[in-house]
């Protein structure tokens, strides 16, 4: 595939970026577009619903303060002399009573009526009636503030009531049946034993065919109930409030605690019947489920939104409701015609600087690879007069480069004949270097053997005299009991020639036996300080031995004794046998280069006693010199800790301690390389540490770990 192909497969890629970033914008603004319609939505709704509450909450103050006034009413002592004033009749056939014909204008009062006669009617009666008549004044204020009541009353189960504004005894009068409505019963105490202020049902007037409700509350005296005061009013107020919301392709609701429906956006203000929630919700939606939800929040719910929240001063629920299809479409066309523009700009700009880039830089970039691909094989190319600048130039200068590498390669063919002898020439002269290098390189391996050589003879020369009169010791003593043992055997031979030439007594043979007990105990010395001298000869012929080492199993706390008492007996001539303390991990056989970890612990342990030598001619018999030897097992390697009390190592000389050639000793008692081929053996021989511990004055400690090679 061509740059230019791909530069045309990049062009439609971007097209379907474009679309595709313009569908996601599309999205993206979607979903902001209709969280935000949702939350005004919402926003819109609560304060509406607090709004609603408003209205309610007039009604309801009004209605407490009815019940207030009533109850206040009652506790005030009562005059029969005021009966007069009430100016209330009884009929003619003395079957009720009646206010038909007030003292005071009929505006100011409501009529009260009740069952019986006047005559009859008890004290406790007049004193609720004088009440339920006090209560006048406030319905009047109240019917002129809310202009939607439609009648007050007093209601009491005493049988009668003061029903304002006033009407004739004919057009209504108090029934007993009154005493079984919802607005009665419901404020008994059986059914309302919180004496709270509640709601009925909407109904439908008799009178004038409007829905209506009725808002009612107990009256009690102390803690007997009297009856009731209730407020009577239409839904006009609240039908307009709500007319007054709209809500495109949404329906609002007020449905009661009855399940019925007080207000709709979408009533006619002209039904007078009752219309349950039921009848008007879609068949996706139930009341009852709705009830379930949040309050003031918007829940969607097979395929609806749907907002519900209750007021708080009527058993009212707000409801709302919109179709989410309808709402995302309103949603798309509210958002879409942004982003269609947005597409059809880019998708017009991408076209123009499409061809635009196609006729600036595409085309002779494709002619330039052109030319240049027939300039490559040697061919004239095509012409290139009509190519506009500064694309001109660059043709011309391809063309030069070309004419130029084709002179370089004649050039680089000439250069490449004589090549060939140069090089040869040159492998010979390397391959001498070669074969001087590898000359030097044994003749160094030779030299290195040899320094290993010497330092192993300057080892055994240091520790030579003391070996000699180590071994001068047992020696001596094997010589002494050897002639002893030579006067024992002749007193012992004659002894027995006079035992057999004067045929003596038994008690010769205890003498005989004497010499003979003697002479076995001279014979075990003689035994045991030739093994002494025998275990010093072997340690030295091990250090000694050359040839080649390999690994073997080695008892690493029996090499550690062995190179201890050869360090040592070269030390004992010089006066110096410090106190040696063992603590040693029992079996530690591993497989190790015995003689060349041999030559390391007699080099450190011989260092150690060089070093508690020097610190005893400094510090005379007050010092006891004390060499501590110690092994253990250390997760997969074997330690090996020597430790001295001698005059430590300053911090200037331990830097530099396991330098080649380095040393502290004066001139001719040391090579310097002793540490530094130790350091060679544990590290690069047998892949362990070698680390020094040293406090001036005080102490010094080697410490070796290798690997744990088991046999």
């Amino acid at each position: 595939m061509t740059f230019f192909s791909r530069f045309r497969r990049i062009i439609a890629l971007t097209y379907g970026v474009i679309f595709f970033c313009a569908i996601a914008l599309l999205w993206v603004l979607y979903k902001e577009n209709l969280e935000g319609r949702l939350s005004s939505l919402r926003l819109r709704l609560l304060e509406q619903t607090q709004a609603l509450d408003y209205l309610l909450r007039i009604r309801y103050d009004a209605v407490n303060g009815m019940r207030l006034q009533a109850e206040d009413f009652i506790k005030t002592p009562f005059a029969f002399s005021d009966i007069n004033t009430l100016a209330l009749e009884s009929s003619a056939d003395g079957s009720y009573f009646h206010l038909d014909a007030p003292k005071t204008h009929f505006q100011l009062v409501g009529n009260i009526t009740g069952l019986g006669a006047v005559e009859n009617l008890k004290e406790e009666v007049w004193e609720e009636i004088h009440m339920a008549y006090a209560l006048n004044p406030l319905f009047k204020v109240i019917k002129e503030n809310i202009k939607t009541t439609s009648s007050l009353r007093y209601i009491s189960k005493s049988g009668f009531q003061n029903l304002y504004p006033w009407t004739t005894s004919f057009q209504a009068r108090f029934q007993p049946t009154l005493l079984h409505e919802e607005a009665f019963s419901s404020a008994l105490p059986s059914h309302n034993p919180k004496r709270e202020i509640f709601w009925t049902d909407a109904f439908v007037s008799q009178q004038t065919g409007e829905l209506m409700q009725t808002c009612s509350a107990p009256v009690y005296r102390g803690n007997r109930f009297l009856g009731i005061v209730a407020l009577d009013f239409t839904l006009e107020a609240v039908d307009y409030f709500i007319d007054s919301i709209y809500y495109r392709n949404g329906r609002l609701l007020v449905v009661n605690d009855k399940g019925t429906v007080v207000s709709d956006t979408e009533d006619d203000n002209e039904k007078t019947r009752l219309i349950r929630a039921h009848e008007i919700l879609p068949k996706a939606l139930s009341l009852e489920r709705i009830l379930s939800y949040e309050e003031h929040s918007l829940t969607e719910d097979n395929g609806y939104w749907v907002y519900r929240a209750r007021t708080d001063f009527a058993p009212w629920n707000v409801l709302f409701y919109i179709n989410s299809t309808d709402l995302g479409i309103a949603t798309l066309l509210h958002v879409g015609p942004s982003v269609l523009f947005v597409l059809i700009f880019g998708m017009l700009f991408l076209l123009f600087t499409n061809k635009l880039i196609s006729r600036e830089f595409i085309n002779p970039t494709q002619r330039l690879v052109s030319h240049i691909s027939e300039k490559g094989q040697g061919k004239d190319g095509q012409s290139y007069d009509d190519i506009q600048e500064p694309w001109h130039t660059w043709f011309d200068a391809v063309s030069q480069v070309f004419e130029q590498n084709r002179a370089l390669v004649l050039k680089l063919e000439e250069h490449i004949q004589t090549l060939d002898a140069k090089v040869q020439e040159r492998t010979k002269e390397i391959s001498k270097k070669n074969e001087a290098l590898q000359r030097a390189l044994v003749d160094l391996r030779k030299a290195q053997q040899q320094v290993i050589v010497q330092e192993k003879l300057a080892g055994l020369g240091a520790i030579t005299a003391g070996i000699a009169h180590e071994i001068k010791n047992p020696l001596n003593f094997i010589i002494n009991f050897s002639e002893v043992c030579q006067e024992f055997t002749e007193e012992a031979k004659a002894l027995l020639k006079q035992i057999e030439q004067e045929n003596l007594v038994p008690e010769y043979y205890g003498e005989l036996n004497n010499l003979i007990t003697t002479i076995a105990h001279n014979m075990q010395r003689i035994d045991q300080h030739a093994h002494r001298a025998d275990s010093i000869v072997k340690s030295m012929l091990v250090h000694a031995k050359g040839g080649t080492d390999v690994e073997q199993d080695t008892d690493i706390n029996q090499l550690l004794d062995e190179n201890t008492i050869l360090a040592i007996s070269a030390f004992r001539s010089q006066g110096i046998s410090p106190a040696v303390e063992k603590s040693f991990t029992p079996t530690l056989i591993i497989k190790v280069y015995r003689q060349a970890l041999g030559r390391v612990l007699l080099n450190m342990i011989h260092n150690a006693c060089y070093a508690l030598n020097q610190k005893k001619l400094t510090q005379g018999d007050k010092f006891d010199p004390v060499l501590s030897i110690s092994t253990k097992r250390d997760q997969g390697m074997i330690e090996i800790r020597i430790k001295d009390n001698g005059p430590g190592i300053p911090f200037s000389v331990k830097k530099r301690i396991f330098d080649p050639f380095f040393t502290t000793k004066p001139a001719g008692s040391g090579t310097g390389l002793g540490l530094s081929l130790s350091y060679d053996i544990i590290v690069n021989q047998h892949h362990g540490t070698l680390a020094v511990e040293s406090q001036e004055g005080q102490f010094t400690e080697f410490i070796i770990r290798i690997p744990e090679k088991k046999p």
